[in-house]
């Protein structure tokens, strides 16, 4: 356990995150983009047609930013569950 303050009075204390939750987090958001990419494709390939030769990375690129948001989500929804997330 760490102190929140270690110059405060009060014996708050906040558990620090384990890699368990990281990873499972990750692995959850891989899984949600996989889904998604799978059942989405068509209209993926549709929408970055038009750029032609850089349709391949705009696709790779918004795959990515999707998984990101997907492990930055997951990550926000557990810390508020679990009660670690700012605030008092």
């Amino acid at each position: 356990m760490m102190p929140v303050d270690a110059g405060s009075s009060t014996s708050d204390t906040v558990t620090p995150v384990g890699w368990r939750e990281h990873y499972t987090c990750a692995a959850a958001s891989l899984a949600a983009t996989v889904v998604a990419v799978a059942l989405l494709y068509p209209a993926l390939v549709a929408l970055t047609r038009p750029l032609g030769v850089f349709s391949t990375t705009a696709l790779v690129l918004g795959v990515a930013a999707v998984m990101g948001v997907a492990w930055l989500t997951l990550e926000l929804v557990w810390e508020w569950c679990a009660g670690r997330l700012g605030g008092s």
